[in-house]
């Protein structure tokens, strides 16, 4: 599936919403997790079956650290941001000329854009 794909059923959205969610986290965290995997193996000459229970330890912790700082931070912070920053930007509706009636700063497209 490319950027402009389509996607449909249920399931498959929820997926898709979680791993778009989740990337950025895990982008940002995983890097001390597999730099400190990679120290050990190094350090210890572990071949790939001694390596593999802390390979698969460190895929998975990689992931719930991301879903943590997800949880704990990046949403509380975004949500607080919009708060702050955008409170009393309110959608507003092109009228019948196809004028964009603005509010407070923003246009409706670009109130739309931050939806």
């Amino acid at each position: 599936m490319g950027a402009g794909g389509k996607v449909t059923g249920k399931r498959s959205v929820g997926i898709c919403q979680f791993l778009g969610d989740i990337s950025y986290p895990v982008y940002i965290t995983h890097y001390p997790l597999i730099y400190t995997y990679t120290a050990w193996a190094c350090n210890n000459n572990a071949t790939i079956t001694e390596g593999l229970p802390y390979m698969i330890l460190t895929f998975v912790g990689a992931f719930v650290l991301a879903y943590a700082c997800l949880k704990l931070y990046d949403e509380p912070v975004r949500k607080w941001l919009t708060n702050r920053f955008l409170k009393g930007v309110r959608k507003s509706k092109i009228n019948t000329s196809g004028d964009i009636k603005k509010t407070g700063n923003f246009s409706q497209k670009e109130v739309a854009r931050l939806d």
